[in-house]
C-alpha cells in the first residue's frame, strides 16, 4: 500500500499545529490566567531556622519565604510581623525576585540571645532529690509570624509557626543562680571620658599653631634685618667744628659777596679760640672785620695755616 505524499505532509502539519497549541496552552496556563500556586491560594509561606540548636550566645538565622501570585496580590503590599523574644535581632535583610506571575519574597533575620531566658531549666528540689538531671538545653518557641496584605484586601492573614530553637548552655548550675550572671550583656555605652578635655586640647593645638607660625616669622624678620644692614648707606663721618668752619670758609671764598667771607672768618676765629689757638683766632677776627672786606686770597691763606697748625684735619691741635 502506498501512502500519498500529500497525506504525509498534511499529517506533519497537523502534528506541528497540535504541538504549538499545547505549548501555548501551557504558557497561558502558567503565565496568564489560571492558578500558579497549588490549591489556587494567593500566597504561600514557609519559615525555617538554621541552626535550630545553638550554643548560648551564638547567632542563628531565621528565614521566611513567601511565594505571591501577582494576579491576586500585589507583592509590594505584603507585610511580615515577627516577634523573636527573648532573642535580639542583630540584622535583617529582605530580597525579592520574580518568575512569570510568581513573586518570591525572602526575609532573613540574624538573632542572638544573651538573657537568662535562654539558659537550661533546672529541675525542682523534689525532682533533683529523685535523681533528675538537667538536660543542658533550653527550648524556645517563637511566636508565630504573621504575613498579611496591607490595606483593604480579601486575602486573610497567614500565621506561620517557627521551628523550636534549643540553646545549649555554657555555664554550670551554680553560675546560672548568681545575680552577676556570666553572660549578662549591657548595651548601654559607658560615660564618656577624656585623657585630655576638648577645651584643653583646643588650647594645646592653638599653642602648637602659634609656635609653628612663630618659627618662620622669626626667620623672615632676621633675613629682612640682615638685608637692610647689608644694603644700608654708610654712615656719614662726623666733622669736627673747626673743620666745618674751614670748609665753610672755602665755600665763602668762591662767592662774590665779601660778607660771606666775614661770617666764615668769624666762625673760624671762634673755633680757633675754643681750641686754644688764640693767636690765629685774633688774626682771623681782624681779617674778618677789616675794611674793605677781606679778599679771597688772604682768607684762603689763613684757612690753610689754621688747618696746618691744628694737625691737618682741623680737629686736633698741633
Amino acid at each position: 500500500m502506498v501512502i500519498p505524499r500529500s497525506a504525509i505532509v498534511a499529517a506533519v502539519v497537523a502534528a506541528v499545529v497540535m504541538g504549538i497549541g499545547t505549548l501555548a496552552g501551557g504558557i497561558l496556563g502558567t503565565g496568564g490566567g489560571g492558578s500558579a500556586l497549588p490549591g489556587g491560594v494567593p500566597l504561600s509561606v514557609t519559615a525555617s531556622v538554621n541552626p535550630n540548636v545553638v550554643y548560648f550566645g551564638d547567632p542563628l538565622t531565621a528565614r521566611i519565604d513567601i511565594a505571591v501570585d501577582r494576579d491576586k496580590v500585589d507583592p509590594g503590599r505584603v507585610r511580615i510581623a515577627t516577634d523573636f523574644r527573648p532573642f535580639d535581632r542583630l540584622d535583617q535583610h529582605k530580597t525579592r525576585r520574580g518568575a512569570g506571575r510568581i513573586a518570591f519574597i525572602r526575609e532573613t533575620y540574624t538573632l542572638r540571645c544573651l538573657t537568662r531566658d535562654c539558659v537550661q531549666l533546672l529541675p525542682s528540689i523534689a525532682a533533683a532529690a529523685g535523681g533528675t538531671k538537667p538536660s543542658g538545653r533550653r527550648a524556645t518557641q517563637f511566636r508565630p509570624a504573621r504575613v498579611f496584605v496591607a490595606g483593604r484586601s480579601n486575602v486573610q492573614p497567614t500565621l506561620v509557626q517557627w521551628p523550636t530553637v534549643e540553646s545549649v548552655t555554657r555555664v554550670n548550675q551554680a553560675e546560672s543562680q548568681l545575680q552577676t550572671f556570666f553572660y549578662h550583656a549591657d548595651l548601654t555605652p559607658p560615660a564618656r571620658s577624656y585623657a585630655l578635655s576638648p577645651t584643653g586640647l583646643l588650647w594645646l593645638l592653638l599653642l602648637v599653631v602659634l609656635a609653628l607660625i612663630a618659627v618662620p616669622v622669626t626667620l623672615v624678620v632676621r633675613r629682612v634685618r640682615a638685608y637692610r644692614r647689608a644694603h644700608a648707606p654708610a654712615p656719614r663721618e662726623e666733622l669736627a667744628p673747626l673743620e666745618r668752619a674751614l670748609r665753610l670758609l672755602e665755600w665763602a671764598n668762591r662767592q662774590p659777596d665779601g660778607e660771606d667771607r666775614r661770617r666764615a672768618l668769624e666762625l673760624v676765629a671762634l673755633e680757633l679760640g675754643r681750641g686754644g689757638r688764640h693767636d690765629l683766632g685774633e688774626e682771623a677776627r681782624e681779617l674778618a672785620w677789616s675794611e674793605p672786606p677781606p679778599p679771597p686770597e688772604q682768607a684762603g691763606e689763613l684757612g690753610t695755616r689754621a688747618r696746618t697748625a691744628t694737625g691737618g684735619d682741623g680737629a686736633t691741635p698741633a
